[in-house]
């Protein structure tokens, strides 16, 4: 294979691998199922049946369900994260971008919600705002998935060629998931 189809076959399987982790929290129905109240809980069942419609591309099924989560919650920050990434795979970004800040207006404190906005922003080539949100999810009480935010941050510090931001969290993601570090790395080779 040439040296050119070989960068191009390279540049292909990261931006895949790219959209893949950074949405891997949305697609996986990634936050827990709320306790608050019934309507919270009947909107977290809508957006459960939203995902699948979107992981199915049925993209109409699934914003019926998200505005139906909507109207049973909203106060609830959830059903706004995933209606960003609804329009975000639709195409409409100012949209996209107008839900993801409302999911966080709705709470701040929602690390899924900073790591899915840090990646949008990152793939805008808005690097330093999506490096903030990937920092404040890191913060965040109770988040868990650091491997994966460690990852966006690798992924959009490579895309930024940052290489120092992208070393550090590569050595970050290593403390957590050693495979997985190293898998990353050999694709930004």
């Amino acid at each position: 294979m040439s040296g050119f189809k070989q960068n191009v076959a390279k540049k292909i399987t990261f931006l895949s691998l790219m959209t893949a982790l950074l949405f891997s929290c949305v697609l996986s129905g990634c936050a827990t199922p709320p306790q608050n109240s019934e309507s919270q809980r009947a909107a977290y069942a809508r957006v459960q049946v939203a995902l699948g419609y979107l992981q199915q591309h049925q993209y109409e099924a699934a914003k019926q369900s998200l505005d139906k989560a909507l109207q049973h919650s909203p106060d609830y920050y959830l059903p706004y994260l995933v209606s960003a990434h609804y329009y975000q795979l639709i195409g409409n970004l100012s949209q996209a971008e107008n839900y993801y800040q409302i999911a966080l207006q709705k709470d701040s404190k929602q690390g899924d919600a900073h790591n899915n906005y840090g990646a949008f922003l990152c793939q805008q080539g808005r690097f330093n705002d999506a490096f903030s949100h990937f920092e404040t999810a890191l913060a965040s009480p109770d988040y868990y998935r650091l491997a994966q935010t460690y990852e966006n941050t690798a992924l959009c510090a490579h895309q930024a060629h940052d290489q120092t931001r992208k070393n550090i969290a590569l050595q970050k993601l290593a403390k957590i998931d050693q495979q997985q570090a190293e898998q990353l790395q050999r694709i930004l080779k």
